[in-house]
C-alpha cells in the first residue's frame, strides 16, 4: 500500500498536478478512501469489455482456485528476507504468468496471505498461501516459495518502504 500510494504522489508530482509531495499524497490517498479511485477503476474495466459491476461484485467475476494450501518455513524463526524474483517466477511455474506469449495464464495461480519481513513463521505462521489449479502445482509452488525465503534467529531491523525518490520535489 505505502508503496503504491507513494506511486500515486509521485506521478501527480510529475505531471505538477500538486505543488508539492505531501499534498500529492493526501490527493492520492483521498481518491482511494473517498471511493473515486475504484469507480475509476470500474469503468477503466468496463470500458475494457468487462463487467460494470467489477468492484462491487468482484468475487463472483474472478475464477477461484481449486487447491489452496498454506506455505510453511523449512525452519521457523524471523522471516528477514525474501526473494522478490524467485517469487515472481514461482507464480509463473504454477500457471499464473508467461513464459512465452501465446502461454495461458490461469488468473486464479499465485500466492497471498504473504507474511510481511519481521514476522516470527513456524508451524503454526505460514509463510503465505498459495492457490493452484492441481495439488501438484501447490506443492510446486510451496517448495519454490520457501526456498525463495529466509529465516534466521534474530528478528531484522525495521527498514523503510520508500528508499529514495528520484522525482525532485518537497
Amino acid at each position: 500500500d505505502e508503496v503504491v500510494m507513494q506511486l500515486c504522489a509521485e506521478m501527480l508530482l510529475m505531471m505538477e498536478l500538486e505543488p508539492g509531495r505531501d499534498a500529492a499524497r493526501k490527493r492520492a490517498d483521498d481518491a482511494v478512501r473517498s471511493g473515486r479511485a475504484a469507480e475509476a477503476f470500474e469503468r477503466m474495466v468496463a470500458g475494457l469489455g468487462g463487467p460494470a459491476n467489477f468492484v462491487a461484485e468482484f468475487e463472483r467475476h474472478l475464477p477461484a482456485a481449486k487447491v489452496l494450501r498454506q506455505v510453511y518455513p523449512e525452519r521457523e524463526g524471523w522471516l528477514v528476507e525474501v526473494d522478490g524474483f524467485a517469487i515472481g517466477n514461482a507464480v509463473v511455474e504454477i500457471g499464473g504468468g508467461r513464459r512465452r506469449q501465446d502461454d495461458r495464464i490461469d488468473p486464479a495461480a499465485g500466492f497471498n496471505d504473504v507474511a510481511p519481513i519481521g514476522t516470527y513463521v513456524d508451524a503454526r505462521t505460514p509463510l503465505a498461501t498459495v492457490h493452484a489449479a492441481t495439488d501438484e502445482a501447490a506443492e510446486r509452488g510451496a517448495e519454490l516459495y520457501r526456498k525463495a525465503c529466509l529465516t534466521g534467529s534474530k528478528k531484522p531491523q525495521a527498514r523503510t518502504v520508500i528508499y529514495r525518490s528520484i522525482v525532485p520535489g518537497p
